[in-house]
């Protein structure tokens, strides 16, 4: 347990009282997860912003907002490193494999292709022309024809609908 977290929950009770949820235990543990991570200083700032701002218990949520702000004022990281996000270096084959990905994905783009089921060896098929003239044609050459016609006039009935005189 993180003695600046659990000094910001006390701090918390003691301005706020329990939080008024079915499970306050749970909430606090939600808390707890919520500031994990986040530098000494930063905890201390939340707690001044959180009485300062909050008429009712913070949520989690609240709480990490003021984590951010605490530590945009103070420049420093809002949360320390984690162990898992610090990846070794990627291995020749990797750095090779990726580089190659990008070739092959900066060639696609340059020729206007797309392969839908990812797969290597599927039949790539060039986009299809979406130019203004192309479209028209497409809607021109179109099975519903009823869609590219000029409105017809309103009928007795759809005129007493809508409120049309005209």
């Amino acid at each position: 347990m993180n003695p600046a977290i659990e000094a910001l929950i006390e701090r918390l009770l003691n301005i706020f009282g329990p939080p008024k949820v079915e499970n306050p235990d749970a909430y606090l543990d939600e808390i707890r997860s919520a500031m994990n991570g986040c530098g000494h200083d930063a905890i201390t700032k939340v707690g001044d912003m959180a009485r300062d701002e909050c008429k009712w218990f913070p949520k989690p949520a609240e709480l990490r907002e003021f984590a951010a702000r605490a530590a945009a004022g103070m420049r420093k990281p809002v949360y320390s490193r984690d162990e898992r996000r610090d990846l070794p270096p990627p291995t020749p084959e990797q750095a090779a494999r990726a580089a190659a990905l990008v070739a092959e994905m900066k060639r696609n783009i340059a020729a206007n292709i797309v392969n839908l089921s990812g797969s290597a060896t599927a039949e790539r098929k060039p986009l299809m022309d979406t130019s203004a003239p192309a479209f028209e044609r497409m809607q021109r050459g179109s099975q519903n024809l009823s869609m590219h016609e000029k409105p017809r006039t309103l009928t007795e009935r759809s005129r007493a609908m809508t409120g049309e005189t005209e």
